[in-house]
């Protein structure tokens, strides 16, 4: 369940963005969040090749444009 259903907060990257629009980008991005690597340098970036890896893992399709949001989003956590 998303924390936005749980808490009925919106998350700060969200904040002024509608949810509907791309809730299915946003919902993504949180799962490759969950799941990244972290190092001695901190959280590591999203890589393209993680990005994909996990997209045919849960077959899901991507599109250049979804691809291109959550590395904004990862650019900016």
């Amino acid at each position: 369940m998303s924390a936005y259903r749980q808490t009925g907060r919106k998350h700060e990257l969200l904040e002024d963005m509608p949810i509907g629009i791309f809730y299915n980008v946003w919902a993504w991005f949180c799962e490759l969040d969950a799941a990244r690597q972290v190092n001695e340098f901190g959280v590591s970036r999203l890589s393209y090749q993680e990005i994909k890896a996990w997209s045919e893992l849960t077959d899901r399709t991507l599109s250049p444009f979804d691809v291109n949001i959550i590395k904004r989003l990862d650019s900016l956590r």
